[in-house]
Formats: structure tokens, C-alpha cells, sequence
């Protein structure tokens, strides 16, 4: 059985921008391309716009800028592939279609101006996550020392995010910053991040993080990055599926997706080295949990979220 799949994280667009010849229909290059996500049953994939730190302030949004080009001239003219402007669309994707949406990792190329936010929500991002691991000018990211949480201008941001009902994702971003998202927003992701219990990764939800997510019914979305997954590499696809299982003894039953960080990841689990082999996760909890538990994991746990709280 291939189970339709929701990614909600890959940076395929980076690549992209760095090398744009590189073709998005079957570049090797690409863990994410055409072939690989037919391959792989994805259904629904986010395309993060994420900067690289070295890049000048003064040139990040232009960067950011290009990266939006590169996903209309070269996603979103592959046979098939259709943007998202909102969560609810996904319901209408016709069986050959597969959904597409932006997502923004980290506010650096916008300076402290919001009309520069209103333009990137207007060519269709969808969430935003107000760090990478670094500082700006909206708040701490978890590699800062200083550990603060949102600025004025961070917090006028969620204001935003929750009038246009979007998502404010906080797996790259402060502890203190957390507990300000939480306390702020409308709807929160973790869009790529597991448990620090099991592997104490410092981007990994903690007990109490995880809970307060729990607590709003928030959807913590498992990655494939292997020091994500173990402390002592190589991981494997049983290694994630501790983490489903840590999430579920902590109250996950309902919330629980799938956010593969391809294209973004520099060691690979065995037999999950692309997006042609997301099928293979999904294997692995049905054999272990059964087919529903597989299906709402890949698809319906997700749209669960938006059909009762978008």
C-alpha cells in the first residue's frame, strides 16, 4: 500500500537558489525533485524559504526573493503541481495533483519591516518560523546564548500570522521564545523536530515543550536528520519510530506528521536517504501500529487539525 503523504519540510529551495541549473524534475542533487516525491506517495510537500547565515544582511531578502522564483519557475511548472494558498485546498487536489506551499525558516531577510512579511505572505507562505538557530531582529534562535524570547516586532508578527489564520512553526527557535509563541498564537507547528528525551539533540522538544503543545492540540511533525533521531549515529527507521512511540506515551495520539528535512540533511538513515523512500517510514508503523495508525501519520492527522481549528 502507498499511503499519501504531508511533508512539511524540505530544503530543496536553497539548492535551488544556489544552483539553478539544477533541474527539479530528476536532478540527483535534489533529495526532493518530481520523481522522487511520485515515487515516495508525497501528496503534499512544504518548501521552506531558508537563507544561508553567511549571506550579507543587506542581500538576504533579495535572496529570499530568488528562492520564491526558483519554486514558481521550477516547481510549479512541473505537469501536476499545484500551489497552496490555504490548508483546505488540499481537499481539492485532483489524484494526479500534488499541493505545494512556502514556508518562511527564520525572519533575518526582513530586517524589522512588515510589509516585507505581507509580501511573502502574499506570494503564499503559509507559516513561519521566527528563527533558524541564530538571533535577528524578531527573537532568539536556540544556538544563541542569550536565550531571549520575541521582540515587538516578533510579536506583531504573530499578530499578523494569527489574523491571516497560518502557522507559527518553533522548531528552530528559543526556549523563552517558545513560551512566547505559545502564549501568542493562534496555531502553532513544530514542523520538523523530535523528542529530547530520546535523543538530546538541543533542537528537540523537551517534556514540558511537548506538552504545552499537547495542550493546544498542536501537530509535531517527526524528521529524518539522524542527530535528531540518536545520540550515537547511524539511526535507523526504528530509531524514529521511538520517537512516535515517546510522543504517544505522552498524549500524541492525534497530532503526530511527518516533516522530513530533505534537502537540508547531511547524513542519511539507512533506506531513507530521499523523498522516493518516505514510503518506507510509513511501512514500518503499519508493521508496528497498523495501517490507520500509518495513514493518519502520513495524511490525515494533519488535515484532522485543519478542518477542526482553520
Amino acid at each position: 500500500m502507498k499511503y499519501p503523504v504531508i511533508d512539511w519540510h524540505c530544503d530543496a529551495l536553497l539548492k535551488l537558489q544556489e544552483n539553478p541549473d539544477l533541474d527539479f524534475y530528476d536532478s540527483e542533487e535534489l533529495d526532493v525533485n518530481v520523481v522522487k516525491m511520485r515515487e515516495g506517495g508525497i501528496k503534499v510537500q512544504a518548501f521552506a524559504i531558508f537563507i544561508d547565515p553567511e549571506i550579507p544582511w543587506n542581500q538576504k531578502y533579495e535572496a529570499a526573493l530568488m528562492q520564491v522564483r526558483m519554486y514558481k519557475e521550477k516547481v510549479l511548472a512541473q505537469d501536476g503541481f499545484v500551489q497552496l494558498f490555504n490548508f483546505h485546498d488540499i481537499h481539492n487536489l485532483k489524484e494526479h495533483e500534488i499541493g505545494t506551499f512556502l514556508t518562511l525558516e527564520g525572519l533575518d531577510c526582513v530586517d524589522t519591516d512588515i510589509h516585507k512579511v505581507e509580501h511573502l505572505l502574499s506570494e503564499g507562505v503559509l507559516s513561519i518560523g521566527m528563527t533558524w538557530n541564530n538571533a535577528n531582529l524578531a527573537c532568539d534562535g536556540i544556538g544563541e546564548k542569550r536565550g531571549a524570547g520575541l521582540t515587538e516586532f516578533g510579536l506583531e508578527v504573530v499578530e499578523l500570522m494569527n489574523k491571516r489564520n497560518l502557522f507559527i512553526d518553533v522548531s528552530h527557535i528559543s526556549l523563552k521564545g517558545f513560551e512566547d509563541v505559545l502564549d501568542h498564537a493562534k496555531h502553532v507547528i513544530a514542523s520538523h523536530s523530535n523528542a529530547q528525551s530520546v535523543a538530546s539533540h538541543r533542537r528537540n522538544l523537551n517534556d514540558d515543550q511537548i506538552e504545552r503543545l499537547r495542550s493546544k492540540d498542536s501537530p509535531i511533525h517527526l524528521v529524518y536528520c539522524e542527530p535528531f533521531i540518536v545520540d550515537e549515529l547511524p539511526a535507523t527507521i526504528d530509531d524514529i519510530l521511538t520517537h512516535l512511540e515517546y510522543f504517544t506515551q505522552k498524549g500524541y495520539q492525534a497530532s503526530i506528521g511527518l516533516g522530513s528535512d530533505f534537502d537540508g540533511i547531511f547524513t542519511k538513515v539507512e533506506n531513507l536517504v530521499d523523498s522516493s523512500d518516505t514510503q518506507n517510514v510509513l511501512q514500518a508503523i503499519e508493521k508496528r501500529y497498523g495501517e490507520d495508525r500509518a495513514r493518519d501519520i502520513a495524511y490525515n492527522n494533519f488535515m484532522r487539525y485543519v478542518d477542526k481549528y482553520m
